[in-house]
């Protein structure tokens, strides 16, 4: 939580309205309170209950071309609607709305809006008028910050929004925004939480300076099946009518989706899915944008003019950008830093299969990628399947395993004489400092990040078979809390901790525990894996008896479960690592791993999980279910395994790396999960 004297103080480079303080005080004593003149707020010591009966607002605001000072105002409502803004010309500063389904409310033009905070209501403020101008807001706690329906022309800027559950800012069906240096921070809670998220179409909008932090997508644009055309497509193929369609159907898609994008010097880091999500966008300049994983960097699909260029993307899994069925796109003078993928571009989608979307603004695909360094990945440029025109020229390769890649229809050639894309004029606004926050554990209660306070059980110790819950926030009563599964649970007398643990060696055990807001559910094993690392000297592709044979002179090693993430260092150098290993004097190239475990699983469906590099392969009671033997191949590979009742089952992973990037990650789990 911010502290108090932060909240309504100043944020870096705003310009907040101030009240004239001969601005004649007026008391909020009732429901339904209409404000029609210029006025400073102050809730009446008598009310201490607001429930906005007529669900159209507590405060509504009906003058025209007036001025209200809130800065003395205090509202906390049981849901509807805080404050209706129904007129044009309105400028309101500062106060306090908590607890509304809609904090405020703008119909009116010109609504110009200051210093004012929105605590835990479902939408803190919803704009459906034009031209609306918003500056050092703090809106936390709820579903979505600010929410632009059909509403042009708006600006927001220097303000912070912090914990929701759904969206930051979602402008939907609107144009010509400005979101310009703002904290966006803790959105997460559903699948598809996004700090800035835009639906339907728009255009002429503008995101930049922004700081967006721990969020599921950084920024997430998707115009939607309707827009693109998908669900006609469906309908055409079921009802046996031509496809493509014709030209006069193609050409009602051409104003559909987002168009004249400019993304430029946003900070995106701590995001679990893309930093960016563009799907159905033309025209798109994005410059000086940082992507700091671990999720994927940027991803685009049915995109058509993409120019990309000064932007630094690292720790980006499992690439930093990727392009999917677009046109037209250039990248240029950026930096890309991982392990995994730098830049795919796949057009896997056959011409005749497009949507109208594409039809009425894709250009052949044609891909550019100049003046770039990539540095320390598997795989720098994959250019997969489909057909396409890609230029290369002035990259740079540092400790990649392989810089290019390609397995479709691509045609490559050397880039020369592009002209040097320039970046817009520097912003000077800078996003305010979102201080005293702890997000790293990503607490989830009712979808959305926990605000702090309300009783909640947050994860504590965990160990291998083990695991701890401990109680946070306000409980005014014992806890109250139901558990399945075959691991058993156990309640500390003083409940300050909830214990689960495995009950049996060898078996996996699952487990669910529910409260009245939370639901938590895993799977517990107090097995290991054994087995041997050593270095090789046979090679494991075409002497692999030999190699096999090396494994026993050996050192011993096991683990709970093969996850090993080793990037380029030696086995000992990882942090966790067996005690055996860490003191043997492995390479960092040319070691092997050979290692088994026998389970017991219940019945039901349980999935099997295999990343690895360089090779790998799994059997399961003798029979081989995955080969990805004969070296990486950047894909994940799954088996399901059905089991109709408890029985146990042995599995046993071989794997070697060669040179470079080396990681093995092994995960079973049922299939609920």
């Amino acid at each position: 939580m911010l502290a108090a004297a932060l909240l309504f103080a100043v944020l870096p480079g705003s310009s907040p309205l101030v009240a004239d303080p001969s601005l004649p005080l007026v008391y909020v004593d009732r429901d339904d309170f209409v404000v029609d003149t210029s006025c400073r707020l102050e809730l009446a010591p008598s009310l201490t209950e607001i429930i906005d009966t007529k669900q159209d607002g507590f405060i509504r605001v009906v003058g025209h071309n007036i001025e209200v000072d809130a800065s003395a105002l205090t509202l906390k409502g049981q849901g509807g609607i805080g404050v209706r803004v129904l007129a044009d010309g309105v400028r309101w500063h500062g106060g306090n709305l908590a607890g509304f389904a809609v904090g405020l409310k703008a119909s009116g033009i010109d609504f110009n809006l200051s210093q004012l905070a929105l605590t835990s209501c479902d939408v803190g403020l919803q704009i459906t008028g034009e031209r609306f101008a918003g500056s050092s807001l703090l809106i936390e706690d709820g579903d979505v910050g600010l929410e632009a329906l059909e509403a042009n022309g708006g600006k927001l800027q220097t303000s912070l929004i912090h914990r929701m559950g759904k969206f930051g800012i979602h402008l939907d069906g609107s144009d010509e925004w400005q979101i310009h240096a703002n904290a966006i921070a803790s959105i997460y809670g559903t699948d598809q939480a996004a700090g800035v998220g835009l639906t339907g179409s728009g255009r002429n909008h503008s995101i930049r300076g922004n700081t967006i932090d721990r969020t599921e997508y950084g920024i997430w644009m998707d115009t939607g099946d309707v827009h693109l055309g998908l669900k006609m497509t469906q309908d055409a193929k079921e009802r046996g009518l031509v496809w493509p369609p014709p030209d006069e159907e193609i050409a009602l898609f051409k104003g559909q989706g987002f168009q004249n994008l400019m993304l430029t010097e946003n900070l995106i880091r701590d995001h679990r899915q893309e930093a960016i999500w563009l799907r159905g966008v033309a025209d798109v300049d994005m410059f000086g944008n940082q992507c700091v994983g671990p999720g994927p960097g940027m991803s685009l699909q049915f995109a058509e003019g993409i120019q990309s260029s000064q932007n630094y993307f690292v720790n980006n899994r499992p690439q930093s950008m990727m392009l999917q069925d677009c046109g037209v796109s250039r990248i240029d003078a950026s930096t890309f830093e991982g392990d995994r993928s730098g830049v795919v571009v796949q057009n896997s989608t056959d011409v005749d299969e497009l949507p109208p979307w594409a039809w009425a603004h894709l250009r052949p695909s044609n891909c550019s990628v100049t003046d770039c360094s990539f540095n320390s990945f598997e795989l720098a440029l994959d250019f997969g399947t489909g057909p396409g025109e890609v230029r290369l020229g002035g990259n740079q390769f540092e400790m990649c395993d392989r810089s290019l890649r390609t397995t479709g229809a691509t045609s490559i050639s050397v880039a020369s004489g592009d002209t040097e894309l320039s970046p817009p004029k520097e912003l000077m606004l800078s996003a305010p400092n979102l201080e005293n926050d702890d997000g790293s554990k990503r607490i989830v209660q009712n979808k959305r990040p926990w605000n702090g306070v309300d009783p909640i059980l947050i994860r504590g110790t965990e160990a291998p078979g083990f695991l701890q819950f401990q109680p946070s926030g306000q409980w005014e009563s014992a806890l109250d809390f139901t558990f399945e599964g075959e691991a058993e649970v156990v309640q500390n007398p003083d409940q300050d901790r909830i214990t689960i643990r495995a009950v049996e060696k060898d078996r996996f055990e699952r487990w669910q525990l529910e409260t009245k807001d939370q639901s938590f559910s895993g799977v517990l094993s107090r097995g290991w894996w054994k087995g041997f690392m050593w270095k090789y000297s046979a090679d494991p592709v075409t002497e692999t008896e030999a190699w096999r044979d090396e494994a026993e002179l050996g050192w011993t090693y096991q683990c709970r479960e093969p996850n090993l993430d080793f990037g380029r260092m030696a086995p000992g150098e990882l942090h966790g690592i067996f005690p055996v290993i860490r003191n043997a004097g492995l390479p960092s190239d040319g070691f092997g791993l050979i290692c088994e475990a026998e389970r017991w699983l219940p019945a039901g469906t349980w999935t099997l999980t295999v990343e690895a590099n360089d090779g790998v392969r799994v059997r399961i009671d003798d029979t081989l279910v995955i080969d990805a033997w004969e070296g990486p191949t950047q894909q994940v590979f799954t088996h399901q395994i059905k089991v109709k009742q408890e029985t146990v089952h042995r599995f046993a992973v071989e794997w070697y790396e060669r040179t470079g990037i080396a990681y093995l990650r092994v995960m079973l789990k049922p299939q609920s999960e």
